[in-house]
């Protein structure tokens, strides 16, 4: 080989190692570039908001060109035009001011989805500055505009290389940005769930009745404290679990038979129930349920409330109280004012009118004197034995004896108030003997017949019957009066209670009378029953054990 071809060979050889060395430059470079890109879209893929998206892809381009600032255009949906989200501090002012960037410009960069460059509008910038406009859009949504004022040199143009790797980029954001905006809204959805819960939570936590929630797998959602305390419940964390295995057996059985009705019906109303806690206190509540159902009316589940009826049950009956005793003073001053009117009247015409040798006449008018004392009399006895009675200072003198000796002499006598009235008496000779307080007995007899009477302004029989039933004695008052309805049948032992209705109004009493008969005949440990049908009449029956 002479010396020219050898001196051509190493040229040839210098030539490949140097390309070569370029090769091997430029595959590093971009092997280098790669393993940048790599990291700095891992760090798009990883950010959770588009701060932190818009700086990684910023970190692009400050590997590129020499970055001067930076303006995002978010597309407004409402009304489809841009306006600008996130910038460095002067950014927006010195774009708006440096380049002719309009609404007209950006929605072309959207709709196109092309990244482009902008010349300076103005001269007293460097003329290697533009501005660099990237789409951000995925295939569901158009996000906006990036516009980054960068410095390109002639060396630093755009090239298919770094285009690629611009829209790789803005591809990588955009989707990382969508991301955030759902993770943000799912964010914002959760929490204001979880502070609806929270306050929904409170709210079920401040009310004074008892919640209880269920699904249809009849597990417990939810429980308040207040129901906790009001039915004793004790699991620790009873949400989740079936209600057999948390509520107490009774009130598991009722659960079962609402779930039943509630499933039926759709809801119960103010079901009343007398709840035991420990240590044998019962307290009276009322129950209310509803189904629980989504939009679309699904049955979810039951909704459980309890309502403690104690204040409501003492304010009812101290209201009922006060009426009876506005109804007793008007009664009883009523029953005070007649006879003593008639009283005075006829003292007044004995004295002044009625002749004193008109014997007849005066005989009449001192024996209605005497019945309206006798009225009189009966009232503040009455008055004064519910006292003792209530005040507990009543002492019954007992001894042993048939109760028949109580009722033959009381029929005599109360068969001599009415013509009207037939008396039939149907006394078992052998019923046991009592220990029976015989004054008392007889106010009880004389009570329950002179009612009997009263009440029968028509007349009729009244039969009284003794005999022994079920380890007692039994006495049996049957009228053939007026009757009671069935919501006075309840009420006419109560004290000052009298029945309002135009078939009474013109009977006179205080509303003590049966009272009394019934607390007389509890302390004798009996109990007075009453059977009543309006129209046909009424059967009392007292009632006495055998001991």
């Amino acid at each position: 080989m002479d010396d020219i071809t050898k001196e051509n060979v190493i040229k040839e050889l210098e030539t490949e190692i140097a390309f070569l060395k370029r090769t091997n430059k430029g595959i590093r470079r971009s092997l280098e570039e790669l393993s940048l890109l790599q990291h700095m879209f891992k760090g798009i893929s990883q950010s959770k908001s588009t701060n932190l998206i818009i700086a990684q892809f910023i970190s692009i381009i400050k590997s590129y060109w020499k970055y001067e600032g930076y303006v995002y255009y978010s597309l407004l949906p409402e009304d489809l035009t841009f306006a600008p989200t996130q910038f460095d501090s002067s950014t927006d002012n010195d774009i708006q001011k440096n380049f002719d960037l309009n609404q007209s410009i950006l929605t072309w960069i959207l709709n196109e989805k092309q990244i482009s460059t902008l010349p300076p509008s103005s001269d007293h910038i460097n003329p290697n500055t533009c501005l660099l406009l990237i789409p951000f859009f995925t295939l569901s949504k158009l996000l906006g505009v990036i516009a980054i004022q960068v410095n390109m040199n002639a060396d630093d143009l755009l090239t298919v290389q770094t285009l690629e790797i611009l829209n790789l980029a803005a591809g990588y954001s955009s989707t990382s940005i969508e991301n955030s905006i759902l993770y943000q809204d799912l964010y914002n959805q959760n929490k204001n769930l979880e502070e609806m819960r929270a306050f929904t939570g409170n709210i079920l936590e401040s009310l004074v009745n008892g919640i209880i929630t269920f699904n249809m797998n009849h597990e417990i959602s939810h429980l308040n404290n207040n129901a906790a305390v009001m039915f004793g419940i004790t699991e620790p964390d009873p949400v989740g679990k079936n209600y057999l295995d948390v509520l107490p057996n009774s009130l598991a059985e009722l659960v079962h038979l609402l779930f039943t009705q509630t499933e039926k019906d759709g809801f119960v109303m103010d079901y009343q129930i007398e709840f035991e806690l420990s240590g044998g206190v019962k307290l009276p509540y009322g129950i209310s349920t509803s189904l629980l159902r989504d939009e679309s009316f699904k049955q979810l589940g039951m909704i459980l409330i309890a309502r403690d009826m104690t204040a409501s049950r003492e304010l009812d009956r101290l209201r009922d109280l006060d009426k009876l005793k506005n109804d007793f003073v008007s009664t009883v001053s009523h029953e005070l004012r007649s006879p003593l009117a008639t009283i005075r009247a006829y003292i007044d015409t004995l004295i002044n009118r009625v002749d004193p040798g008109d014997v007849e006449t005066r005989t009449m008018f001192l024996a209605t004197i005497e019945t309206e004392t006798a009225r009189l009399s009966t009232l503040v006895e009455n008055m004064l034995d519910i006292a003792s009675i209530e005040s507990g200072k009543i002492q019954l003198e007992l001894e042993y004896m048939s109760i028949n000796e109580v009722i033959e002499p009381t029929s005599k006598l109360c068969g001599m108030q009415s013509k009207n009235h037939k008396i039939i008496l149907e006394m078992d000779t052998n019923v046991p003997k009592l220990n029976l307080d015989k004054n008392r007995m007889t106010q009880v007899l004389h009570n329950i017949v002179n009612n009997a009477i009263k009440y029968s302004p028509n007349g009729g029989n009244i039969t009284i019957k003794s005999y022994e039933d079920q380890a007692a004695v039994r006495v049996d008052v049957t009228d053939q009066g007026i009757g009671i309805k069935p919501d006075d049948l309840k009420m006419v032992m109560q004290k000052f209670y009298r029945v309002n209705s135009q078939q009474t109004s013109n009977i006179g009493g205080t509303g003590l009378g049966l009272a009394i008969t019934k607390k007389l005949v509890e302390l004798h440990g009996g109990k007075i029953e009453i059977a009543s049908e309006y129209g046909v009449g009424s059967t009392f029956s007292i009632v006495l054990p055998i001991k």
